[in-house]
């Protein structure tokens, strides 16, 4: 008996989230329009076998369309995790977490090896495909090298001194401030600490870029700082480091 509740009480509810409505829903369609097309001939006949197929599809553009812009409204309340706060949780879904220069740079390099080989063989010698693969890749390296900052995190403590972080013109400032934060200080800094508890300085120059962030944002009445990175002077090439406000 001591069992049964023991295995009743670890047991689950199942979670009906908005998928279940959604899935529900389309089969219930697509089976009244099956029957439907059964009892009528003709034209009308067409007519409900044309909406049997592009209902489905017109059902998935939407479904892809809302999974892209806004995924959060497809989770219903059970589905987010207990030990964290649900607007954190639903930032953290939008958040674009770039590699750093290694990670994308194999990846670019392992495209390029296995897709170029086959476009050129038939046009160049073998020789050549290696050639002009190398010379693809060594480019390839290049763009990237130039399209990055470098970070440092020594004075972090987390045990990883320097990364290189790709960075563009669609980039913002929450982008890069958050995915710092994510992938190197969480357990360093709270969420939203930016320019209380740590901020980014030019090495060089010493200038300290304490005029951004979620605070900045807050502080203008707005709810994120979008604002491109070359508009607050952060630019290719930097080599930037991140300080504990407590150092001071």
């Amino acid at each position: 008996m001591g069992a049964v509740k023991e295995r009743t009480a670890s047991t689950r509810p199942r979670v009906l989230n908005p998928l279940w409505i959604i899935s529900l829903f389309l089969g219930i369609a697509e089976t009244t329009l099956g029957v439907a097309a059964t009892q009528v001939t003709g034209w009308i006949q067409g007519l409900f076998a044309v909406s049997a197929t592009m209902f489905p599809l017109l059902v998935s553009a939407a479904f892809f369309a809302t999974l892209w812009k806004k995924p959060e409204v497809l989770y219903a309340p059970g589905d987010f995790p207990e030990h964290v706060p649900v607007p954190e949780f639903v930032h953290g879904i939008h958040r674009s977490v770039p590699g750093n220069l290694e990670e994308v740079g194999s990846v670019v390099r392992d495209t390029l090896e296995s897709v170029l080989p086959g476009i050129l063989a038939s046009r160049v010698s073998p020789d050549a495909v290696e050639e002009v693969v190398n010379e693809a890749v060594a480019s390839a390296q290049t763009d990237l090298e130039n399209r990055t900052i470098k970070i440092d995190l020594s004075r972090v403590g987390i045990g990883v001194n320097q990364v290189e972080w790709l960075i563009d013109r669609k980039m913002t400032v929450d982008n890069l401030l958050d995915s710092l934060w994510l992938v190197h200080l969480k357990q360093v800094v709270p969420t939203y600490a930016y320019s209380e508890q740590w901020v980014l300085m030019e090495c060089q120059t010493k200038k300290v870029f304490d005029q951004m962030g979620s605070r900045w944002a807050e502080r203008h009445s707005l709810k994120n700082d979008d604002r491109p990175l070359e508009a607050v002077g952060i630019l290719p090439g930097m080599e930037l480091a991140v300080v504990l406000t407590s150092e001071g």
